[in-house]
């Protein structure tokens, strides 16, 4: 278990160290030798969100000092110090409401005798129930007052969450809780935080994720039944009871990690196009609407039959997506297949390259944008660009605030060249670097550098997204676990510099594709969270806190991974080495 030794120290460099406080900021008691002297106000009917908060921080208080803050409503009879949670008649009576918080904006406040934690809230008012993850707020909704009450746990209680459940916390213990600061008022560095992990509240299972083994190896359920050995005692590993507690941890994590934000989609977006445009599915056939063989690219075929592409130049096919387009922002409908959330229409071809041999199609290619060696090239960025471009022009002024999402990925990459001279501004663009585990590759470094430079030169007012490729080498194991066990992606000083790259270049979010094993399973989230936090720091304390007197081995082991993973050399052939790059 985590070691609970620091109590006091860590409060004290919590309140003092990490929050130098002015002279005349408001000091409050929560709580006084083991008892409850503050209060949390709700709403009469407060959003999920203040609900939530409410919840974690009577149970993060509890922890820390064994007293159980009271909660009320307003109207209630309240005693002693104030702590209003979420928009309420008391935080408009101080000047602070939630209708004058831009998205995702929040803040703490301090007040004699009140402490304010407040955000930009979704206005649903549903009940919560702490114990039932799926009545928590969903990663895609406004949830300010949540990103508040966490962000005051972390930096004012001493809270840390460095995985998922009680076995990956840790707090000071003390039974008095005196706090003071100045007033925050903040919005996120990166407005998207999405990874396979949480595609849904209800989804995956975070240890799981970042664990070093497979679960089809031993080693995994030997280290689950650690991490849970009083669940295991009382339920079955396999069973609904056992699964939905750590669930719920995972719910918790990824909400207190401040996972998701900002509904974006940015993928493969044409597969449902074959059950309504190129042979009627007996299994949908409600999908059906016509043989439209114009929209795709007849010449190139799979064992199936069906064409591998879609025509990106035919005129027909691009009024369709734009009259899908038009339905989506007007209705909110999206078809199987496409790629829309929120503000966000993907128009992404499917996952591969072979786009036909038509004259027409032909004549976009630019071999002279291939990048040998190298999986993210522009060779086909002229003719897959111009097509994205094609459609957002006939949708930017009728939805000014509203945009056609594209992946630059693979051939098509790099930016388009003259040919596509201007991009519209209604085009979101999601740059796919693999490149971000290969760093140790100077080849594959600068031509994810290159990149990035490229795009921020041809679209510089264009929102710009990230997706990693955090999953290998783990993806190689999970294709075949008795042939490959991966070495750790431990990089630490490599993310940070990636994060930061991102956090310069004005990145809007990231999509991580699986996340990278403990520590760095912590590391790149609290990294995206705040990109300004020295990495070095953040690894002392994980160190120190989840490893008590094991921290200095531990760290030596982690700094001797960290140096075998960014030596070139030690890949094996058929992956990326520093002196020969290949595919």
């Amino acid at each position: 278990m985590l070691q609970r030794w620091m109590g006091f120290f860590w409060l004290s460099l919590c309140l003092v160290a990490l929050l130098p406080c002015p002279a005349s900021a408001a000091e409050i008691t929560l709580v006084r030798e083991g008892e409850p002297t503050a209060t949390i106000v709700l709403a009469a009917q407060p959003t999920k969100a203040a609900q939530l908060a409410a919840y974690e921080l009577q149970y993060h208080v509890a922890l820390i000092t064994g007293a159980t803050l009271p909660v009320a409503n307003e109207g209630d009879t309240v005693t002693g110090t104030r702590i209003l949670v979420g928009d309420s008649t008391a935080t408009q009576a101080l000047g602070l409401r939630n209708a004058d918080l831009k998205l995702q904006e929040y803040l703490i406040d301090f007040r004699p005798e009140t402490l304010v934690l407040l955000g930009h809230d979704d206005d649903d008012r549903s009940e919560v129930k702490y114990e039932d993850y799926l009545t928590f707020p969903d990663l895609w909704t406004e949830r300010g007052t949540l990103s508040a009450t966490y962000e005051f746990l972390e930096d004012f209680l001493g809270v840390r969450w460095f995985r998922s459940g009680e076995f990956g916390m840790d707090y000071p213990r003390e039974t008095t809780l005196t706090v003071s600061g100045e007033t925050r008022r903040k919005t996120p560095a990166f407005r998207h935080l999405y990874s396979y992990i949480a595609g849904s509240i209800s989804g995956g299972i975070w240890n799981k994720a970042v664990s070093n083994w497979v679960p089809a190896e031993p080693e995994s359920a030997f280290s689950e039944s650690i991490i849970y050995p009083d669940l295991q005692e009382k339920y079955k590993p396999t069973s609904r009871e056992y699964l939905a507690v750590i669930r719920r941890d995972t719910a918790l994590f990824l909400l207190r990690r401040r996972m998701g934000g900002e509904p974006f989609s940015a993928n493969h977006s044409f597969y449902g196009y074959y059950d309504r445009f190129w042979k009627e599915n007996p299994k949908r056939p409600e999908l059906w609407e016509g043989h439209r063989p114009e929209y795709f690219a007849t010449d190139s075929l799979d064992k199936d039959g069906r064409p591998y592409q879609m025509a990106f130049h035919n005129r027909a096919f691009i009024a369709q997506v734009v009259k899908d387009a038009r339905e989506y922002f007007e209705t909110g409908k999206a078809y199987p297949g496409a790629m829309a959330q929120g503000d966000y229409f993907g128009v992404a071809p499917m996952d591969n390259r072979l786009y036909g041999e038509a004259p027409e199609v032909r004549a976009w290619r630019n071999d002279e944008a291939a990048k040998p060696g190298m999986f993210s090239n522009g060779v086909w960025s002229d003719y897959i660009w111009n097509f994205t471009n094609e459609v957002a022009k006939q949708l930017v002024e009728d939805y000014p605030d509203k945009y056609i999402t594209q992946i630059a990925y693979a051939g098509m990459a790099y930016p388009p060249t003259d040919r596509v001279p201007i991009l519209s501004p209604n085009i979101a663009i999601m740059l796919c670097v693999p490149e971000v585990v290969s760093w140790y590759n100077p080849a594959e470094r600068e031509n994810m550098l290159e990149m990035i430079a490229g795009w921020r030169k041809k679209a510089p007012t264009n929102p710009l997204y990230a997706w990693c490729y955090y999953n290998f080498p783990k993806f190689y194991t999970f294709r075949n676990p008795k042939a490959f066990h991966f070495f750790p992606l431990v990089n630490a000083h490599t993310w940070n510099a990636q994060i930061k790259l991102f956090h310069r270049e004005g990145f809007r979010g990231v999509f991580m594709e699986d996340v990278p094993t403990d520590v760095d399973g912590y590391l790149v989230l609290k990294l995206w969270q705040d990109p300004t936090a020295n990495v070095d720091d953040l690894l002392d304390e994980y160190f120190t806190r989840y490893y008590g007197h094991a921290a200095a081995p531990m760290k030596k082991i982690y700094e001797k991974m960290e140096a075998i993973n960014a030596d070139g050399s030690n890949y094996m052939m058929g992956v990326h080495r520093a002196s020969s790059p290949v595919v």
